[in-house]
């Protein structure tokens, strides 16, 4: 029964990587293709017609679906908990709502460090860290303290996650990463460090920052990237 909860709670986060890849248009994960883009590559080596790029992530976006399907499948298998359902259930809302407000965050210009937060909350923290500690603590029968435990450590956890790999985006190589690096610039993602610039940089630094949302940035920027965020200050903070 335990593995059963397990395994559904990472068939969860497969599917919610699945569907992040195609929104975030991301080739690869970790040195390895993305599904939606591994799916258009062997039916373009297939010889396939058609917009195949569009198939391929449709094709991906209903192997996400059916992902989800096993892990509520598994998860009915494995508990009769009502406790242990709801905090699955509140996963899976706080994951889609996080993911809505990211979408939505990227095409604004400005936002402020309360959206930044909440966006990492729901997008990271909740599936990464809170929701499986809560779900272990119910099955092992904790207490209020320790759900309240789970709650904070978790939430600590997921925002230091998350901050790391807005990090990670800026100062690695892509070698290093496993994917593309610049990827939060070029698709206009808002992190506690394009806010930093935003309201403590100078008068050009934001120019420079803002001058740079949506652009397609490679290795060869780097030091130029670096020198913005070097400068403003915004990677000491």
């Amino acid at each position: 029964k335990l593995w059963s909860l397990c395994l559904s709670l990472e068939l969860f986060h497969l599917f919610a990587l699945i569907h992040d890849d195609i929104i975030d248009k991301a080739a690869t994960r970790r040195n390895v293709q993305t599904s939606h883009q591994f799916i258009a590559d062997t039916l373009y080596k297939q010889n396939h017609h058609g917009d195949l790029k569009h198939v391929g992530e449709a094709q991906a976006i209903l192997l996400g679906d059916l992902v989800l399907s096993w892990a509520f499948r598994l998860l009915e298998e494995s508990t009769s908990s009502m406790e242990v359902k709801e905090v699955f259930q509140n996963m899976i809302d706080e994951v889609v709502v996080g993911q809505m407000l990211d979408v939505e965050l990227m095409t604004r210009s400005h936002v402020n460090i309360h959206l930044i937060t909440q966006k990492m909350l729901l997008k990271t923290a909740g599936y990464t860290f809170i929701q499986p500690l809560l779900l272990g603590a119910h099955l092992a029968g904790a207490n209020i303290d320790t759900l309240q435990f789970c709650q904070s450590f978790g939430r600590s956890l997921g925002l230091a996650f998350q901050i790391q790999d807005d990090l990670l985006d800026i100062i690695s190589s892509t070698k290093e990463l496993g994917k593309k690096v610049f990827t939060d610039i070029q698709d206009r993602q808002h992190t506690y460090f394009t806010q930093y610039i935003l309201d403590h940089g100078t008068d050009m630094e934001k120019e420079k920052l803002c001058d740079l949302w949506g652009k397609a940035l490679s290795e060869a920027d780097r030091p130029m990237v670096m020198n913005l965020f070097e400068s403003s200050g915004a990677l000491k903070f």
